[in-house]
């Protein structure tokens, strides 16, 4: 059973990330889906993923990752109707270093600024990614949601990345004994 505790004066559920893993460095295998796993990103046909506009915005926004997560490469993804599944490598950087690279100061970007650098190398890139497409959607008038939170997977050794890497490429055309068809 999780543990809970008060965050600002509301219950809230602690983490259920593993104490034992370092999501500031490694290698993990991501996985985040749409809310009621709804296809908002596309549909699959022979075999081929065809992608709506949020599908095209989810890909140009997983391809551009590193660029507004230095610590962060992306060494494979896909993006399926209604979830994506992203290999990530995250190489642990200097936490004043990377606070240092947030935005200039205001009263709420001071705030925001304290609860990123709480916040795992891992969680960061994730709550980007997410709230770039909902930015998107919301501003293109486009129905989207969100499944809370996300599942990760650490990646232990090469042969698992192997594994990992080959289900990913092929995630499409096996999308009709996948688990979220």
């Amino acid at each position: 059973m999780f543990d809970s505790e008060y965050f600002n004066g509301k219950y809230r559920i602690k983490t259920v990330r593993a104490d034992w893993i370092d999501y500031n460095n490694g290698d993990f295998l991501v996985t985040i889906c749409t809310k009621n796993k709804y296809h908002y990103f596309g549909h699959i046909e022979n075999g081929t993923m065809h992608l709506t506009d949020i599908g095209l915005y989810a890909m140009e926004a997983l391809q551009n990752i590193p660029n507004h997560n230095p610590y962060c490469e992306v060494l494979g993804f896909v993006i399926m109707p209604n979830h994506v599944h992203l290999i990530l490598s995250i190489i642990n950087i200097c936490e004043t270093q990377y606070i240092a690279s947030l935005p200039s100061e205001s009263a709420t970007l001071s705030q925001m600024r304290i609860i990123a650098a709480q916040r795992s190398l891992l969680a960061r890139t994730i709550a980007n990614f997410k709230s770039a497409i909902t930015r998107y959607a919301n501003e293109q008038n486009i129905e989207f949601k969100w499944q809370p939170r996300y599942h990760d997977a650490f990646i232990r050794n090469q042969a698992m990345m192997n594994k990992i890497a080959d289900y990913v490429d092929n995630n499409v055309v096996r999308w009709e004994t996948d688990c979220y068809y």
